[in-house]
């Protein structure tokens, strides 16, 4: 048992402790909070705490069962539901604040015009984002501020990289995007990021593998379906996409499946997405075949570059990057105003209070 090894101690012990027949020290009961992310005090309850829903769950194994979420991934969860919790905890606190003003969309409505719609309100044009975001890494910012400036929270937290891209906690004042950190490719964290946004947009929250093949079947999978059309077209929007010189080079030709990964990753490139998004919208173009797609898909999942080198570790950079600006700014102002104590902003930003100093002044840059 991973929670006994966890409090070394033996499974039976943690077996009798669960029976009632033997009850653990105050040390093991610390050890006990720590491996089980709770509170102390929640141990000494006559009744274990309601538990806050788990989002629909929309990933299918490709063997066509649903595997069950690892405790790393649902610690997750957990994590971000405590976090919205907060987030909405703090800001009443300060007064209130200005909800989203976004209007919803319908599973019938056409992914492309919602794209069309969604991305004037997020205000981000086509020369910021072929010219202005100098590379993948700041295109992912890009958007990730621009779906927070109208409100959201977007948290960065560990998981499973085979088991979750992200997941999303649907709230129309407190609404929460959830990255998966490990993902350590840009472009699809990005895509990861418009896909959850566009669960929003549906209102079904999700916890989601960000792949047509692992979506469920029926409503689950029209629904990841249009995330993933929407995210493809907010991305990519199809205009643009037919006036880049290479696709416009390509169609004059009839070339449709002589599609070469060269000139794929030049358009990736100026957009700031995947070769596989690109070539998913040019299938919606009737520009490549989806067979031709499907085969590139799979050849080049294959070839999946390798993890990059690991640097000198930040603390405070990777506290801002996993809880958000937002987030952080409004903790640290409630303690500003003395709303919660030093400790609550080490334990809510999930840092070590050494830290906070930096962290303040890292958001105050970054603000």
């Amino acid at each position: 048992m991973e929670a006994a090894d966890k409090i070394t101690v033996d499974e039976a012990t943690v077996s009798a402790w669960e029976k009632g027949e033997i009850k653990p020290t105050i040390v093991q009961l610390k050890q006990m909070a720590h491996v089980y992310r709770r509170p102390l005090t929640v141990f000494f309850l006559r009744k274990p705490p309601l538990e806050p829903k788990m989002p629909r769950d929309f990933r299918l194994a490709s063997s066509g069962i649903q595997k069950e979420l690892s405790p790393q991934t649902r610690l997750a969860i957990r994590r971000a539901q405590r976090m919205q919790a907060l987030a909405m905890e703090m800001t009443i606190s300060l007064g209130g604040k200005k909800f989203p003003a976004l209007e919803h969309v319908k599973l019938s409505d056409e992914p492309e015009m919602a794209a069309v719609t969604i991305r004037s309100k997020l205000n981000i044009d086509l020369n910021t984002q072929l010219n202005d975001w100098m590379d993948d890494k700041s295109a992912f910012e890009g958007w990730k501020n621009a779906i927070e400036k109208i409100g959201f929270y977007v948290f960065q937290i560990g998981m499973p990289e085979e088991e979750i891209s992200g997941f999303s906690l649907i709230d129309d004042r407190y609404p929460v995007v959830v990255i998966n950190k490990r993902d350590y490719v840009q472009t699809r964290k990005t895509f990861t990021l418009m896909h959850e946004f566009a669960h929003h947009l549906l209102h079904e929250s999700g916890i989601c593998k960000v792949d047509d093949k692992y979506a469920q079947s029926g409503h689950e999978r029209a629904v990841e379906v249009f995330c993933n059309a929407f995210a493809g077209a907010i991305l990519a929007p199809s205009d643009a996409l037919r006036g880049h010189p290479v696709v416009k080079t390509y169609a004059q030709k009839c070339y449709d499946d002589a599609w070469v990964d060269r000139d794929l990753s030049r358009i990736a490139r100026d957009f700031k997405v995947s070769k596989e998004v690109i070539l998913r919208r040019l299938t919606g173009l009737k520009l490549a075949s989806v067979k031709f797609y499907r085969s590139k898909r799979d050849d080049w999942a294959k070839k999946s570059p390798g993890k990059p080198m690991g640097g000198q570790r930040s603390v405070p950079k990777e506290c801002l990057q996993e809880n958000g600006i937002p987030y952080t700014s409004l903790v640290l102002e409630n303690y500003r105003t003395e709303k919660i104590t030093y400790a609550d902003v080490a334990d809510y930003l999930d840092v070590r209070t050494k830290y906070i100093p930096k962290v303040e002044e890292l958001s105050r840059e970054s603000a």
